[in-house]
């Protein structure tokens, strides 16, 4: 199970920056929204996958101290810290992108 997980993370890991890359920006580029809203939007919808991932180990370490059986390995458990650390790695790193996207980046003329 704890495969299947980090599988389905990382995918989505993957996924929502560049949904929210492309969805922030384009509404930046048409007047929807400024900057700084453009960019949290951005950093919120990229964290979400890291935040249920944490949130989903951490009710996963719960229900083991509840009720004394593993749902999970201990090997697998300590491999989601270092899952959770690359994906923080992967947004800031994809959070400094964007903010340099937005600030290259001219709006629309025509509205």
């Amino acid at each position: 199970m704890g495969q299947i997980l980090i599988l389905i993370f990382i995918v989505s890991l993957l996924a929502c920056p560049l949904i929210s890359f492309r969805y922030s920006s384009s509404k930046y580029k048409n007047h929807g929204i400024s900057k700084l809203k453009a960019f949290f939007y951005f950093l919120f919808i990229s964290s979400l996958p890291i935040l249920l991932f944490i949130i989903l180990n951490l009710v996963l370490i719960v229900v083991e101290e509840l009720t004394v059986k593993s749902i999970i390995s201990g090997l697998s458990a300590r491999s989601f810290i270092i899952v959770i650390f690359f994906g923080l790695l992967l947004l800031l790193n994809v959070s400094i992108i964007f903010a340099v996207y937005l600030r290259k980046i001219n709006r629309d003329k025509n509205i």
